[in-house]
């Protein structure tokens, strides 16, 4: 998909989306999202799931809930050449607001 410059949208944007619930690799491709200027890649499985199989609905009420442990690799260019990060990005938000 291609969003042309406009009056209200100074830059043009070029989108695609891809999905697929599982692959080959190890580990699973969470996401991946590309930048001009930088790299985002997400690997692991949602760790809700196995959380609530091994818990059950008592799941919820953990700590832990939702926090995922799995690295997170940040490529971008920093004074003219690529750098790489690893880093750890997760959050407490989960479906348990959700759950009323």
């Amino acid at each position: 998909m291609h969003h042309d410059k406009t009056e209200e949208n100074p830059y043009p944007l070029t989108t695609t989306i891809k999905a697929h619930s599982l692959s080959l690799r190890n580990p699973q491709l969470k996401f991946l999202v590309r930048g001009d200027n930088g790299t985002f890649v997400k690997y692991g499985v949602d760790v809700q799931e196995d959380q609530v199989s091994a818990n059950g609905l008592s799941a919820f009420n953990l700590a832990e809930y939702g926090l995922d442990p799995n690295d997170a690799e940040v490529e971008y260019i920093k004074d003219g050449g690529p750098t790489k990060e690893k880093c750890v990005l997760s959050s407490p938000q989960s479906l348990r607001v959700y759950t009323g």
